[in-house]
């Protein structure tokens, strides 16, 4: 006859499988969405993904460390530039910015940036990676996309991570309470996000 406690640890590993590859689908299968609109700039919106949920006491240890929230891509040109979007937040590409058709990625994901000070758990990161512009773009990020919660948002500004000192960077980062969006002005792609 078969024990509870024999189970038991077999169905820990099981579960903990699970969610592993449940993780791995969202990060796989979420939607790329494209839209052209004619004018000045091309706009394109992700769909919106349900945030992570909290387990409560007893539960399975979370594995999934990330969880995409959206990815985006467009062709940017140096005439035009572009707008990229992800639920309510913007990356405003310029004319001039780019000097050729560049087709640009912005994925937004939930994930705890390592060695960043009380981080706000979402991570931008933009491709191609260390493509470098000629004037400022302009990344606006709404209070409820950046996961601010409760928190003070003029405790908090940007950073962009240093591959080559391993180290998160601040970047000018301005707080519009009124209008609950952090603004920020990028010189080039990397992976960014939030903290004090």
């Amino acid at each position: 006859m078969v024990t509870i406690n024999r189970i038991l640890p077999q169905l820990r590993i099981w579960l903990l499988a699970l969610l592993v590859v449940s993780c791995q689908a969202d990060l796989v299968d979420a939607p790329d969405q494209s839209l052209s609109k004619g004018g000045s700039e091309t706009e394109i919106t992700a769909t919106q993904d349900a945030e992570l949920q909290a387990g409560g006491p007893g539960a399975v240890p979370q594995v999934c460390f990330r969880r995409l929230l959206g990815r985006v891509t467009a062709l940017v040109t140096p005439l035009n530039g572009g707008t990229l979007s992800i639920q309510s937040s913007r990356l405003v590409i310029p004319p001039y910015a780019v000097v050729a058709p560049t087709l640009v990625t912005w994925e937004l994901r939930v994930e705890s940036p390592e060695d960043l000070t009380e981080p706000l758990n979402r991570i931008y990161e933009f491709w191609p990676d260390g493509l470098v512009f000629l004037v400022p773009i302009t990344l606006d990020v709404s209070f409820t996309d950046a996961g601010l919660g409760g928190r003070d948002p003029n405790q908090y500004r940007c950073y962009y991570y240093n591959e080559l000192s391993q180290s998160w960077e601040p970047q000018p980062t301005t707080v519009d309470v009124a209008n609950r969006r952090f603004v920020v002005t990028l010189n080039h792609f990397s992976r960014y996000a939030f903290g004090r």
